[in-house]
C-alpha cells in the first residue's frame, strides 16, 4: 500500500513561531519553582507539549494512496471550532457535538496529555537523580 504524508509545514511554523516564545517567558519566569513544585513543573510539560505534539490522520481515498497527515495537535480544536461557527450549519443536534467533542479527545488532548506526561516524566526523573547524587556526595 502505497502512503502519502502530507506534513502542513506552515501550520508547524506557526505553532513554534507563537509557542515557543511563550513557553520561553514561562520558563524563563518560573524555572526555579519548577525544579521543586510539582504544578509548575506539569504547566510547563503541557505548555511544551502544545507546541510540539504531533497529530496523525490517516485519511482512505478508496483505492489511491493513503493519505496520511501530520500536524499540530494544538491546531485541531482551533479547525473545529473555525467549522463549528462558520455559519453554514454543520451542527444540528447533540451527536454532532459529541463527534466533535470526541475528535477533539482523540485528535488533540490524547496527544498533548501524551508527549506531557512523557517529558514530566522525564524531567522529574532527572531532578531525582540529581538529587540522589548530591545526596550520596
Amino acid at each position: 500500500m502505497k502512503y502519502c504524508y502530507f506534513f502542513f509545514w506552515t501550520w508547524w511554523i506557526w505553532t513554534l513561531a507563537i509557542g515557543l516564545p511563550i513557553l520561553a517567558v514561562v520558563t524563563w519566569c518560573r524555572w526555579r519553582q519548577a525544579q521543586t513544585i510539582f504544578l509548575w513543573r506539569i504547566i510547563l510539560c503541557v505548555i511544551f507539549a502544545c507546541v510540539i505534539a504531533p497529530t496523525i490522520m490517516q485519511e482512505d481515498d478508496w483505492g489511491n494512496p493513503r493519505l496520511i497527515d501530520i500536524f499540530p495537535a494544538i491546531r485541531m480544536p482551533l479547525l473545529l471550532a473555525l467549522a463549528a461557527f462558520s455559519g453554514r450549519g454543520w451542527f444540528h443536534g447533540w451527536q454532532d457535538w459529541f463527534g466533535v467533542l470526541w475528535t477533539i479527545l482523540c485528535y488533540s488532548i490524547f496527544p498533548i496529555f501524551v508527549v506531557s506526561m512523557v517529558s514530566f516524566v522525564y524531567w522529574t526523573t532527572i531532578i531525582r537523580r540529581r538529587e540522589r547524587l548530591i545526596d550520596v556526595v
